[in-house]
């Protein structure tokens, strides 16, 4: 199950960047099907959704997907709390973007600082959709 899911993973990552979010959709969520304890699929469906532009599905499926990965894992976890609140400035969702955004910095600040001070400075350029 694990190499099946390992390869649907692979093919929705491909899916999202060749632009077929749907495919890439159904695929991440095989993917889920196939091994729900893979962090993988769910980041798969949360870059899927939010190319969907369905923001609330997206933040909940890389929140699902920052608990799958192991505290060993913490690149993976990273990237998972960046595509949340990369959707979340995305979606115009700001206030919460933000928190986000600080999250993710808080994270990563002490391996990489210069991707902690870009989120931050994402997070002050947020522009929410009634100001745009």
């Amino acid at each position: 199950m694990a190499m099946r899911a390992a390869n649907l993973t692979t093919a929705a990552a491909k899916a999202a960047m060749a632009g077929n979010a749907n495919e890439a959709l159904r695929l991440a969520d095989g993917a889920v099907k196939a091994n729900p304890e893979d962090g993988w699929g769910y980041y798969d469906r949360g870059e899927a959704l939010q190319s969907l532009g369905r923001t609330t599905e997206a933040v909940a499926a890389y929140r699902e997907s920052e608990e799958h990965f192991s505290n060993d894992e913490a690149w993976s976890k990273s990237i998972a709390l960046y595509g949340e609140a990369n959707a979340l400035a995305e979606g115009g969702h700001c206030n919460q973007a933000r928190v986000a955004y600080e999250h993710y910095a808080s994270f990563v600040e002490s391996a990489d600082p210069s991707s902690a001070e870009l989120a931050r400075r994402y997070a002050k350029e947020c522009v929410t959709r009634s100001q745009s």
